[in-house]
């Protein structure tokens, strides 16, 4: 069931522009959250959710930069047309230390 209502929903937002979204329900700020980011995914990990490949993570970064201003603090107060985002990763991992 779960697995549908995703496919739906990612139907209708392939169809819809992503600046149209933006305006639609006013959101102007994401918090795009990666776990891992790997060409190996890590037999540990690889069962627990769908890993990202450096290929995709870069596509995700241009569509991200088209779209969106990246900041390292949310300003409520910047002049900008775009809306922004702020990444964040996972850094509990073992292969972060």
């Amino acid at each position: 069931m779960k697995n549908t209502v995703i496919k739906i929903l990612s139907f209708f937002t392939s169809i819809i522009p992503i600046k149209y979204l933006i305006k639609i329900t006013g959101i102007n700020v994401i918090y795009p959250f990666y776990h891992i980011i790997s060409d190996n995914p890590p037999k540990h990990i690889k069962h627990l959710y769908k890993i990202k490949s450096t290929n995709q993570f870069r596509k995700d970064l241009d569509f991200l930069s088209k779209y969106f201003q990246n900041t390292t603090e949310i300003n409520t107060n910047l002049k900008t047309n775009k809306a922004q985002f702020n990444i964040s990763f996972d850094d509990g991992l073992q292969e972060c230390y």
